[in-house]
Formats: structure tokens, C-alpha cells, sequence
């Protein structure tokens, strides 16, 4: 009887497995184009720093206004990168204004993409290396500008628990309240196969009119087993 279920759950698999198979050879059979990098299994990837790119391009450039950016994961290893861009009308301030991208990545990584204003890698690095601990390594210039490494990012149990939140805002707090940079673009993704490492892309505009920045509170809504928590 064991042996009769066994094969009936592989039967009812089979089409399954041949399906996720099929695409898994098809996606890495299928030349991609050479400017979309990953590597490892780490989920490292250059799509942040090709969006700083476009980003200055539309606001320095253009003259647009940065108004969401919003990156997500697909695929069976969730390895597969996508990032939304949208931008509004144009504005004389956009052509002056500098932005800044940081991921806090939950495998253990800060990616820092944007250019060097006001000496904000220093203070990047002070900071991070004070209160998380966080130590700079060698960035590959294809992949990201800046690059730490960092264990402060938490997680426990099986309910997607973690202090991803909690890192988010404390480094929120720091850019916009003590070096006066104006939070833009917020969003958080999952990484790996069961979607537990937690990713988060922040994006800062600096404004030469703002003295100090505004102040800033995340509420995260979690449905979790029948249950939830706030």
C-alpha cells in the first residue's frame, strides 16, 4: 500500500517536475543580454546600479522626477531580477539633485549605487561600521559602487520574522535626520527558493534646500497562518 502511494505522489509530480525542468534549461540555454549581471548564489546582481544609471539619466538629464522604484524576484530560486522605474513630470530642481541607492540584502551584504555627494560613502561608512558592525570590502564596479559586508540582519522561526524593518529605519533616521537626504523610494523583496532572505532597496534625492529631513515611520502588515501580526 506504502509502495502503491509512493508511486501515485511520483505520477502526480511527474508533469510538474518535467514543467519546472523544461523551463530551468530553457532560461539558461537562452542568451541574455550582456548588461544584466548575477553571479554566485548569493543573489548579487548589477540590476541596482543599472537603475542608479537610468536614474540619473531621467533626473539629470531629463530633468524628471524620481517617484517609485520597486524591484522583485522570479523564478524557481527567485534569482531572476525585475525593477519598475516610474518617473513624473520634469522639474528644474531634478537637474541639480543627486540620488543614491542602498540595498540591505538579509544573506549578508550592504550595496551602495550613486554618485559620491557630499562625501556620503565616508559617512556610509562610519556609520554602518559604528552601529552594525558592518565592515567596507572590494566592490566590483560592474556589480555596485559601494560594498559591506554585515551580520546584523536577524531572522528566526518559521513565521518570516525578522529585523529587517527595524535596520531600515534606524539607517532612514541617520541619512534623512543627520545628513539631511530625502527619502524617495522604499521596497522590500524576497530572495531563495523559499523566498526567506529578506531584501530591502532604499533611495535618497539630494535636496540642496532641505536643512533637515523629514521624519519617517514603516508598518509592516503580515498575514501569516491563519493568524497576522503588525
Amino acid at each position: 500500500r506504502c509502495k502503491h502511494a509512493s508511486l501515485c505522489e511520483l505520477d502526480r509530480h511527474y508533469p510538474v517536475a518535467c514543467w519546472y525542468c523544461s523551463r530551468y534549461c530553457c532560461a539558461h540555454s537562452v542568451p541574455k543580454p550582456s548588461v544584466f549581471k548575477t553571479r554566485g548564489f548569493n543573489g548579487e546582481s548589477n540590476m541596482g546600479k543599472l537603475t542608479m544609471q537610468l536614474v540619473d539619466f531621467m533626473t539629470n538629464e531629463c530633468g524628471w522626477s524620481l517617484v517609485l522604484c520597486n524591484g522583485t524576484n522570479l523564478g524557481w530560486y527567485g534569482d531572476i531580477r525585475e525593477q519598475q522605474v516610474k518617473f513624473a513630470a520634469p522639474s528644474a530642481l531634478n537637474l541639480i539633485a543627486p540620488h543614491i541607492m542602498i540595498e540591505l540584502r538579509a544573506v549578508g551584504y550592504i550595496e551602495v549605487n550613486g554618485r559620491d555627494t557630499d562625501g556620503v560613502y565616508e559617512l556610509l561608512r562610519t556609520w554602518l561600521s559604528k552601529h552594525w558592525k558592518a565592515e567596507s570590502i572590494k566592490a566590483d564596479p560592474d556589480y555596485c559602487d559601494l560594498k559591506f559586508s554585515c551580520r546584523e540582519f536577524k531572522r528566526r522561526g518559521f513565521e518570516g520574522e525578522n529585523n529587517m524593518g527595524l535596520c531600515t529605519m534606524q539607517l532612514v533616521d541617520y541619512l534623512t535626520l543627520q545628513c539631511s537626504w530625502t527619502l524617495v523610494a522604499c521596497n522590500g523583496g524576497n530572495f531563495g527558493m523559499r523566498g526567506d532572505w529578506r531584501e530591502q532597496q532604499l533611495v535618497f534625492r539630494k535636496d540642496e534646500h532641505v536643512q533637515h529631513g523629514g521624519d519617517n515611520v514603516m508598518v509592516e502588515l503580515r498575514d501569516v497562518l491563519k493568524s497576522g501580526y503588525i
